[in-house]
């Protein structure tokens, strides 16, 4: 899961649940692949402007048709933009629709393989997240590959500046493991 947000202190929170998130504006359509939505299967816009709601969408279902495109809209008159556009899912803000939207993704999650390898900047950190993101993924009911999970501790040590994985024995490990992921689907 990618997440993209031009708000500092919610980036910030989110990271430490866990989660990648990228700063960016969502109406860019750079932002957007860098993110990676261009491999994503869903895609869920959730801004606080309806402009650039309407923007987002539009820019996801023309450039990556692959994905399920769900928005949260503002009200009646919202609402009629992106069903007119052709999103998968509307649904207007309310607290049940904050539920019925985390639902209605959760029902894209179900079956789905996935598997988990961690980096962390310490010797631990990934080990804790992986325990913590499992449990996550059984909820959502994918099909966690359990067979290994890579650790990449010390992370700043094996990647370069631009991110770039430079220790050869990590680089192999991961093969290996997405070999493995590969050969199980």
């Amino acid at each position: 899961m990618s997440i993209i947000d031009i708000d500092p202190d919610m980036i910030k929170a989110a990271q430490s649940f866990g989660f990648k998130i990228y700063y960016g504006d969502g109406t860019r359509l750079d932002s957007l692949h860098h993110s990676g939505a261009d491999e994503a299967e869903v895609i869920l816009i959730r801004v606080d402007d309806c402009e650039a709601a309407n923007r987002i969408a539009a820019l996801c279902l023309h450039e990556f048709p692959q994905s399920k495109v769900l928005v949260r809209s503002f009200d009646r008159r919202h609402s009629i933009e992106p069903i007119n556009a052709g999103v998968t899912y509307e649904i207007r803000e309310t607290l049940e629709s904050a539920l019925a939207l985390g639902a209605e993704g959760q029902k894209l999650f179900v079956g789905k393989p996935v598997a988990v390898i961690g980096a962390s900047p310490g010797g631990f950190g990934t080990v804790l997240a992986q325990a913590m993101w499992l449990p996550v993924l059984r909820t959502l009911r994918t099909r966690p590959w359990e067979e290994g999970r890579p650790l990449v501790p010390r992370a700043g040590s094996v990647f370069d500046q631009a991110g770039q994985l430079q220790d050869e024995g990590t680089s192999a490990a991961l093969s290996d493991f997405m070999a493995g992921f590969a050969a199980s689907l």
